[in-house]
This record gives C-alpha cells, sequence and structure tokens, in this order.
C-alpha cells in the first residue's frame, strides 16, 4: 500500500483551507504535481502528497482486477485519511497527449459542472476543457447527465466520489511533454485549481 504524507492544513478556514489537493495516486505523474504545487504558491489548498503511489490502470487481461483493487484500496485510504472535514477534494492527474492542450475535469455532481462552465469561459480556457459526469452502476440520473455533459464510470470507489463531503473533483491534464511537464501545464493546472476552488465556495465569476 502506498504511503501516504499529509502536509499540515494552512490557518483560517478559507476556501482554499477547505480544500485539499492530492498529488501522486498514480507514481509517475508525482513530479507534475509537485511542479503545480510549487506554481500554486503561499495561500493554496492543503496538499496530501502521495510519495509512493500506484499504477495508472491497467486494462490488459490479467492485470485488470488487481489494478482496480489497487484504486479501490488507495482511494479509500485517502477517504480515511482526509476524513469529512473539507469541503472539497482534488484529484489532479495528466496524461501525454501532443496533439491536444487541455484538460477533462471529472465530477458526480453535474450542477457543480454547470457552474463551473461559465467561470472557465470568462477566463479564457473553456474551449480547452471537457467536463465529465462521473456516474456509477444503475444510476438513476446518468441520462439526465448525458445530456448536459459527456458521463464516464470510473474505478474509484462511490464512497468517494459520490460523497456530499469532500466533494470530489478530478483533473486529468493533457501535456505535451512526458514527466513533469512545461510551464504552460503547469500554468493551466493551476488556474483549473483556482477556478475550482472559486466555483465550489459561490464567489461570483469574473466579469
Amino acid at each position: 500500500m502506498a504511503r501516504v504524507a499529509n502536509a499540515a492544513p494552512p490557518a483560517g478556514r478559507d476556501a482554499a483551507g477547505d480544500t485539499v489537493l492530492v498529488i501522486g495516486v498514480h507514481r509517475a505523474e508525482l513530479a507534475f504535481g509537485d511542479a503545480v504545487v510549487e506554481r500554486l504558491g503561499i495561500g493554496g489548498p492543503r496538499v496530501l502528497r502521495i510519495p509512493a503511489g500506484i499504477a495508472a490502470p491497467r486494462t490488459a487481461p490479467g492485470e485488470s482486477f488487481r489494478s482496480r483493487i489497487a484504486h479501490r484500496e488507495m482511494y479509500l485510504q485517502l477517504r480515511q485519511e482526509i476524513g469529512p472535514g473539507p469541503r472539497l477534494l482534488l484529484d489532479l492527474h495528466c496524461a501525454l497527449d501532443e496533439s491536444r492542450r487541455g484538460a477533462d475535469i471529472f465530477c458526480g455532481d453535474a450542477a457543480f459542472l454547470d457552474r463551473l462552465r461559465p467561470r472557465l469561459e470568462r477566463v479564457g480556457i473553456a474551449a480547452d476543457i471537457r467536463l465529465v459526469a462521473i456516474t456509477g452502476d444503475g444510476d438513476a440520473g446518468e441520462s439526465a447527465r448525458a445530456a448536459r455533459h459527456d458521463t464516464a464510470h470510473t474505478w474509484i470507489p462511490p464512497d468517494v466520489w459520490a460523497a456530499e463531503r469532500p466533494r470530489y473533483v478530478g483533473i486529468e491534464l493533457y501535456q505535451s511533454a512526458e514527466g513533469a511537464g512545461v510551464p504552460g501545464d503547469w500554468t493551466l493546472a493551476a488556474q483549473l485549481i483556482a477556478a475550482i476552488i472559486d466555483t465550489d465556495a459561490g464567489r461570483p465569476s469574473p466579469t
């Protein structure tokens, strides 16, 4: 099982202080997460850094079952570590895609994605972002979500992605270079994190 290192929360209970940013769930993505945290600087969200994460999802025959179990155990451990106190859980990931600049944002709360979209439009990055509603097996609301957003299933347990508190939001940023990425990737990730935190806190969108 991966080891979880928990940073001390900042003083006060502002929106950033009510947010936990998780980096390193997939061990190959930890350097990217560290670079984004550095870009966020002082006053950013509380960071939960996983120094020895798990491998990225494996779907090949004979590997998918073990990979699914590893993901379930990891996220249940995170859920226990974080507890119900924070309002928002941000789960940062990256993937290599030289043909696309942008990101996918995943959340089980389609209404939250509805509120996030105009904020992304006002800061000028909405065209690069795909909003994806997470759905579960037998989810009665899947058809309604599909009419408004792309949908996806996940190996993350419903105890995490469907929890009311903290609200789970996953970010998958597409990099143009392997490893930690480039400054433009870190800036985009920081912009997305700020937009998600502000939307969760109900702050007015910039004009």
